[in-house]
């Protein structure tokens, strides 16, 4: 007759954490769990901290043929290093878990908009907006051609101006001047003549007087 049967031997020792270290990326405010597996006897007990020293709240803790498995959540909101630490009367293991925050970075379609005196166009980024010229501003600018050719019509009137009066002097003193040499040339013609009719008389009288030349009347 045989017969059978399973024996459990339970070995004493220090806590030994299956889970090996961990490494992972999660983005930024969000959460993630994390879980350890440690076996030993007696069995362990699993806690989790941080870095910092802060000590995490566990969601679950469950004994099974393996082992003690443990789990905790954790909100990323930066870069975390969690620890699982087992540990029992004969000694403690842990593991290291390296959570990297990731932040993401969205583009946002930026949107143009163009305004024109009779509608308005809203376009995308990807599309690029006409160009309208307003009319004020071409207003503006004839505007200034017309000033421009105004002042530049005085400016040659205020010269042609000054040509006109400039020669109309010129000629008014150079007739004062002929009419001068005139007059002077006339005076001294009539001096001559006065001066010669008085030689004449002069000679007469002489000649009377030396009984070379007498007058008609005196033979």
């Amino acid at each position: 007759m045989n017969t059978s049967g399973t024996l459990q031997v339970n070995v004493n020792g220090r806590p030994e954490i299956l889970t090996l270290d961990t490494e992972m990326e999660q983005s930024f405010e969000k959460s993630v769990e994390l879980s350890c597996l440690a076996r030993g006897f007696p069995a362990p007990s699993i806690t989790w901290t941080t870095s910092d020293g802060k000590v995490l709240k566990t969601v679950s803790q469950e004994a099974t043929e393996e082992g003690v498995k443990s789990v905790v959540s954790v909100k990323v909101t930066s870069d975390i290093t969690a620890f699982c630490n087992a540990s029992n009367e004969y000694g403690t293991d842990a593991v290291t878990f390296s959570i990297k925050a990731i932040i993401h970075t969205t583009t946002q379609a930026t949107t143009t908009t163009t305004t024109t005196t009779s509608s308005t166009t809203i376009s995308s980024a990807t599309v690029k907006p006409e160009t309208a010229i307003p009319p004020k501003k071409i207003k503006k600018e004839g505007s200034g051609v017309i000033i421009a050719v105004i002042i530049i019509c005085i400016l040659l009137l205020a010269i042609l101006g000054s040509v006109l009066y400039f020669l109309y002097k010129k000629g008014k003193i150079c007739g004062r001047s002929g009419k001068q040499d005139l007059t002077k040339e006339k005076s001294n013609k009539d001096n001559i003549v006065v001066e010669m009719k008085s030689d004449n008389t002069e000679e007469a009288i002489l000649l009377g007087v030396n009984g070379e030349k007498q007058p008609p009347s005196d033979q």
